[in-house]
Parts: C-alpha cells; structure tokens; sequence
C-alpha cells in the first residue's frame, strides 16, 4: 500500500513539475511584437495606448517604470512581447515594451481614445 501511495505521489510531482517547465517555456518563447503610432492616454487612468498606423491594432502598452517613458501625444516605434500580468487597463492587446524610440509624425491630442477600439 505504501509502495502504491509512493509511486502515485512521484508521479504526480513529476506532473506538476513538467507544466511548471512548460509554463516558463511559453513565457520565454513569447512572439515579438512591433508597432507604430501615437501614443495616448486610454481610458482608464494610467494606461496608455497606440493604434499602429501599419495595422490598425490598437495596443495598451506597458513601459517599465525604471525607465524613460515616452509622453503621451508623441510617436513612437515599439518592440516588445504580450503582457502578462493583472491589469486594469481594458483597451487594446497589452504589450509589455521593451525598447521604443520617437519618430516624427503628427500626433493631435485625444485621438485614439474618443474613436474606440477597431
């Protein structure tokens, strides 16, 4: 009997441990996404979006806060992965960025949050 609990505990523990293993490959297998646009405040308090000017995607875009952030009405180009996490913010794909640049293009006040997401 003991024999029986052993085995079924050890295969069960080896289960666990193949989705643990499974799970951080996904994290680090994440598809790269790129874009470009105007970035704006969405309509939660602190998220920011960017409809991408190729696409038509529009994106929530989460910057890491120990860095540089870009301000809102600039255009920029990005490079990041799907965020993962608990969010608030309820518009657009959320992307975490990993790097950004500006780019020069017009970018009026209020211009992705009043037309909804497409």
């Amino acid at each position: 009997m003991s024999r029986l609990f052993c085995l079924i505990a050890v295969t069960g523990l080896a289960v666990c441990l193949s989705a643990i293993s499974a799970e951080k490959g996904q994290i680090g297998d994440a598809a790269i996404t790129q874009g470009r646009g105007c970035l704006e405040s969405g309509v939660e308090a602190g998220c920011k979006v960017l409809k991408d000017t190729k696409t038509g995607i529009l994106y929530n875009l989460f910057f890491d806060p120990s860095k540089e952030q870009p301000s809102l009405h600039t255009g920029i180009a990005f490079t990041g992965h799907d965020h993962r996490g608990m969010s608030f913010c309820m518009q657009g794909k959320g992307i975490q960025v990993t790097k950004w640049n500006r780019v020069k293009m017009r970018c009026p006040q209020g211009s992705i949050a009043t037309q909804g997401e497409k």
